[in-house]
């Protein structure tokens, strides 16, 4: 399972935001970047300009130990 997050940095911000996705988490990576590309869209018109965007698809779960 994999959890998507990104980070948006920018000159005009103070700091960067990190950004959690609520949906997921997905069972593979494709679909979790599959769902990143749709939030960086759906962001696009909030975002200050030339923004530094970083994404992870950070895996979650797993066994107990």
């Amino acid at each position: 399972m994999f959890k998507a997050l990104i980070l948006v940095c920018a000159v005009s911000m103070p700091d960067c935001v990190t950004i959690e996705d609520t949906r997921g988490p997905y069972g593979t990576r494709d679909a979790c970047v599959q769902r990143v590309d749709e939030m960086i869209t759906d962001l696009a018109p909030v975002l200050p300009p030339n923004p530094d965007i970083k994404f992870k698809c950070a895996k979650v779960g797993g066994e107990a130990t």
